[in-house]
């Protein structure tokens, strides 16, 4: 049988608790994806029950985020230090 799917919204966040607008939330292994509105929103359909999604956005560390048991995610992404000590 087909594996089960939904859908799974979320917003997502800065340390800082600002919203980011345009962060790339991908299903891994998929084509599944979207990026995030001007509200830091996003909602995916067809998620399998037990799929990874990964959120990025440039400047950020990328986050992998399990979906199993959550129709629901708050992510919260760090910002990515870079060797020479800049932000």
């Amino acid at each position: 049988s087909p594996a089960k799917t939904k859908s799974v919204s979320g917003i997502v966040k800065s340390s800082n608790g600002e919203s980011i607008i345009g962060a790339n939330v991908t299903v891994e292994g998929t084509t599944i994806g979207c990026i995030t509105d001007i509200d830091g929103n996003f909602i995916l359909e067809d998620v399998p029950d037990n799929a990874n999604l990964t959120v990025s956005y440039i400047g950020f560390q990328t986050q992998s985020v399990s979906v199993i048991g959550k129709s629901s995610l708050n992510v919260i992404l760090n910002l990515q230090y870079h060797i020479n000590g800049l932000i």
